[in-house]
């Protein structure tokens, strides 16, 4: 019997999940080409706290403050700051991993997610396709 895991959008170093944002924005078309090619993590801000954006997602004006990108206001201790050396050490051992990331996902975007898979120098098992529930692509 074969052992191993699943990982759902699986949050695991800064550089490969804050990385993945801007690619995914773009992908998204939710930044422009231009704005892509000038991008830092500023855009992100200026972009979560336009007014017709708060508009566009439902944000009745006055409930939310202005946007910020970490509220270092909630009292907890990161001491895992990367979980990719834990993946590749279950995979040296023969555990067999299935990864999956949602594609709306801006937190932990699948540009990140495909980014550490690379990092890894993994090989692809099945290429990327549709997958189907109840005769319906799911994803």
């Amino acid at each position: 019997m074969t052992q191993g895991y699943v990982a759902g959008n699986p949050r695991t170093e800064r550089q490969f999940d804050e990385g993945g944002k801007i690619p995914f924005l773009h992908g998204m078309g939710l930044i422009s080409n231009e704005l892509y090619e000038k991008a830092s993590y500023v855009v992100l801000k200026i972009w979560a706290n336009d007014k017709t954006v708060r508009e566009s997602l439902g944000v009745h004006k006055g409930t939310v403050g202005e946007w910020i990108r970490c509220n270092f206001d909630v009292d907890y201790i990161a001491d895992v700051y990367s979980t990719v050396e834990y993946h590749l050490t279950l995979m040296r051992k023969g555990y067999r991993a299935l990864i999956y990331s949602g594609d709306h996902d801006c937190q932990v975007p699948f540009t990140g997610t495909q980014a550490w898979i690379r990092f890894l120098n993994l090989s692809v098992v099945d290429d990327w396709r549709p997958w189907y529930a109840a005769g319906q692509v799911a994803g």
